[in-house]
């Protein structure tokens, strides 16, 4: 295509044939935009292959004075009957089974 040097003078045959060159290109290069983006969100989606390791079961080490039924292993977040015991003055020591 020969170079337009000035668009103001340029023909409309001219200019069209400019806009079709640039259409063409603008979808192509968004055409390979949009196949690297879905590569990479394939890759992102990808379930993960690692799984976690089974662990023993932890037996409890600490029981409700109130209720024997709830235990608790020392592992985790406090339940709230431990916390109530504790600000009532129990230490871990007296739920200790």
């Amino acid at each position: 295509m020969r170079e337009i040097k000035n668009l103001g003078t340029a023909s409309i045959e001219q200019l069209w044939r400019l806009h079709e060159t640039i259409a063409a290109a603008l979808a192509a290069r968004l055409n390979n935009e949009r196949e690297l983006l879905e590569r990479r969100l394939a890759m992102l989606s990808r379930p993960a292959t690692k799984t976690r390791r089974a662990y023993p079961r932890v037996l409890p080490k600490f029981a409700n004075p109130t209720n024997p039924r709830e235990r608790w292993s020392g592992r985790g977040k406090r339940p709230r009957w431990v916390t109530k015991q504790l600000k009532a003055g129990r230490s871990l020591q007296d739920m200790r089974i």
